[in-house]
C-alpha cells in the first residue's frame, strides 16, 4: 500500500491490514511498520555520501566539480569523498580527471539525463518514521514528505504534518503508533542531513525529497515530481 493511500485511510479512520507489513485498528490502537524491500544489488544503491555528492554535482550545474572544495562544503573526510567518487564512477554516473593534484568529477550528459540514469541507484534517505506529539516536536525541523511537496508544488498537503530529522531516533520522544493525526506529527529519521543541500527555507532539498518519494505510487505525487524536475532542469 502506498503512503498516500495509507494516510487517506488513517485520516478517515478506516481499519486496514497489510500482512507482515502494516496494521491499523483505530478502535484498538495503531501499529505501523514501514518496510522497504529491494531486489537490487546493495552495491548498486548509493551510499549516503555518494548520493549527497551526486546531488551536489547536479545542483552545481557545471560540467566539472573540484572534489576537494566539495568535501569541505559537505563536511566529508578524505576517505568519505574518495569512497563516494569511487562508487559514482563504478556506476558510470560520473568520470574523473585531475587538475594538478585535485580530483575533478565530470560528465558529458545533461543533468536530466544523469538523474534519470541514476534513479535505479538512488537511496531512499528515510530510514524510518515515528509519530510525535506536536508539543514534543523539536524546534526547527524542516518539512519532508507530502508536507514538503505541498510547500514547493501545487499538490495539496496532508492533515498529518511530516518533518525530517537527522540523528538518533532515541533522541525523539516518538512512537511507531499514530493515534491522532491532528495532535501528532510524522517525523522521518534521515540517513543524512536533509538541510545540507536545501534551497528552500524550512524544507528539505528537492532532489532528496524526490528520492524519498520515488516509490510512492501516487499519480499526483508523480506528476508533482515531474513538474519539479522540469523546473530544475529548465
Amino acid at each position: 500500500m502506498n503512503a498516500r493511500r495509507r494516510k487517506s485511510l488513517i485520516e478517515a479512520r478506516i481499519p486496514f491490514v497489510v500482512p507482515q507489513h502494516q496494521i491499523y485498528l483505530p478502535f484498538l490502537g495503531v501499529s505501523l511498520n514501514e518496510r522497504y524491500t529491494s531486489v537490487k544489488n546493495p552495491n548498486e544503491i548509493l551510499m549516503p555520501s555518494s548520493q549527497l555528492l551526486f546531488f551536489y554535482y547536479l545542483y552545481h550545474n557545471e560540467p566539472d566539480l573540484h572534489t576537494r572544495e566539495t568535501a569541505d562544503v559537505l563536511g566529508f573526510s578524505a576517505m568519505q569523498i574518495s569512497r563516494a567518487i569511487k562508487q559514482l564512477t563504478a556506476l558510470n554516473l560520473v568520470s574523473t580527471w585531475k587538475d594538478g593534484v585535485r580530483i575533478v568529477i565530470s560528465s558529458q550528459e545533461s543533468r536530466s539525463e544523469l538523474f534519470e540514469k541514476a534513479k535505479r541507484n538512488l537511496l531512499n534517505p528515510v530510514n524510518k518514521r515515528v509519530y510525535i506529539e506536536l508539543n514534543d516536536l523539536p524546534k526547527g525541523l524542516p518539512f519532508a514528505g507530502y508536507s514538503a511537496l505541498s510547500e514547493i508544488t501545487m499538490l495539496s498537503g496532508s492533515p498529518i504534518k511530516t518533518f525530517a530529522f537527522f540523528g538518533k531516533s532515541s533522541d525523539l520522544a516518538g512512537t511507531d503508533m499514530l493515534v491522532d493525526n491532528v495532535e501528532q506529527a510524522e517525523v522521518e529519521i534521515w540517513r543524512y542531513d536533509p538541510l545540507l543541500l536545501s534551497r528552500h527555507l524550512g524544507v528539505i532539498d528537492t532532489l532528496s525529497l524526490i528520492a524519498s518519494l520515488l516509490t510512492d505510487g501516487d499519480e499526483r505525487v508523480e506528476q508533482s515530481i515531474n513538474e519539479l524536475l522540469k523546473t530544475m532542469w529548465g
